[in-house]
């Protein structure tokens, strides 16, 4: 061992040096006999203690943190004996995403940073390394952006397209919001109607007993009114409108505008050129031809076989029709008229012409 060692009242003096190598863990012994004292055995023992080292590294902490808020998390490391011991300010912390609107420090206190952006819920992972070991836990970072306060976008008016003069229907309100719901307003509604014949029941108020949206058309002893009006909903400054017809429902009395019959007659030829004009005749229901029955002819239809149609003409009042037509080849030819009269009666008249080269 290379120094001096005292036995029994003697000091010995090592004169030799033992050199080993201790390569593993454990308790190695040293014995020496000594020459002098042939039955007296030196010993020494050294101990050679295990080397401990980190075996795994884990992280606590919150599993989620609001915007606008921080959650501690804690490091610690296992040794390779099984002790663990906390190393949360030894230890570095580092996020997976830089970019994530969150950070943390070197104590392990994670801080979100609020903003105002709505759902953007998102996750992160917290990692804790300690002696080249790390750690990563996921964690969740919760939107708390508050929801914008919801205002009222549109109203429509919906409900049946015509009604009849005498007759009620019920129209609504459907409310759209910003957030995209929809609601019935018909009640809350201030209504309105433009048209003749025709009144409503409004908010806060009811026209002949009626609740808000209830329209009615009065009845009448005109024939043939038919027309067009407008619902008009107003509700919190927003406007909603719908054109409805008011169908005539006043029976018709019996026709005294239409025709007993027609006659078809060529008005003028040409024999030089295969031209000819033809012309209808009508007596009345009421009174013969051109006393004053206001518009007999309600639609007229031509048929000229093989001619060419120069003109077709009606007189203002339409009680008389023509039809101008030219042939290229001479020869017999018929020309019909289909008229239907103010009644809705169809008539039918025809004429045969012959065109001769003179």
């Amino acid at each position: 061992e290379g120094h001096d060692r005292t036995i029994n009242g003697v000091t010995y003096n090592t004169r030799r040096v033992f050199v080993e190598t201790l390569a593993q863990p454990g308790v190695y012994t040293l014995s020496v006999r000594l020459e002098a004292q042939p039955n007296t055995i030196l010993t020494d023992t050294y101990t050679r203690p295990v080397p401990v080292t980190t075996a795994s590294v884990t992280s606590t902490g919150p599993s989620a943190v609001n915007e606008g808020a921080s959650g501690t998390f804690i490091g610690y490391a296992t040794d390779s004996q099984g002790v663990q011991t906390v190393r949360t300010t030894q230890g570095v912390w580092s996020l997976s995403d830089a970019n994530v609107g969150a950070t943390i420090s070197a104590a392990g206190v994670l801080t979100v940073a609020s903003n105002n952006t709505r759902n953007d819920n998102r996750t992160v992972g917290v990692r804790f390394t300690y002696d080249g070991k790390t750690h990563e836990k996921t964690v969740s970072l919760v939107d708390t952006t508050p929801a914008p306060p919801v205002t009222l976008s549109s109203i429509a008016v919906s409900g049946a397209a015509t009604l009849a003069e005498g007759g009620t229907a019920a129209y609504v309100v459907t409310a759209t919001y910003s957030d995209g719901t929809t609601r019935s307003m018909t009640l809350e509604s201030v209504w309105s109607v433009t048209g003749t014949g025709v009144s409503i029941g409004s908010f806060n108020s009811t026209t002949n007993g009626r609740a808000p949206g209830i329209l009615a058309a009065d009845s009448n002893t005109n024939t043939a009114d038919s027309r067009d009006v407008t619902v008009t909903a107003v509700f919190e400054g927003k406007t909603g409108t719908m054109v409805i017809r008011i169908t005539d429902a006043t029976p018709a009395g019996p026709c005294t505008n239409g025709m007993t019959s027609v006659t078809l007659s060529p008005q003028s030829t040409y024999n030089e050129e295969p031209m000819a004009v033809f012309e209808t005749t009508i007596s009345t229901l009421s009174s013969p031809v051109n006393t004053g029955i206001d518009r007999p002819i309600s639609a007229i239809t031509w048929a000229a076989p093989g001619a060419e149609i120069i003109a077709r003409t009606i007189t203002p009042d339409q009680r008389q029709a023509m039809l101008t037509v030219r042939y290229t080849i001479y020869g017999n030819y018929t020309v019909t008229a289909t008229v239907t009269d103010a009644c809705g009666t169809v008539h039918t008249a025809t004429s045969t012409i012959e065109f001769r080269n003179l």
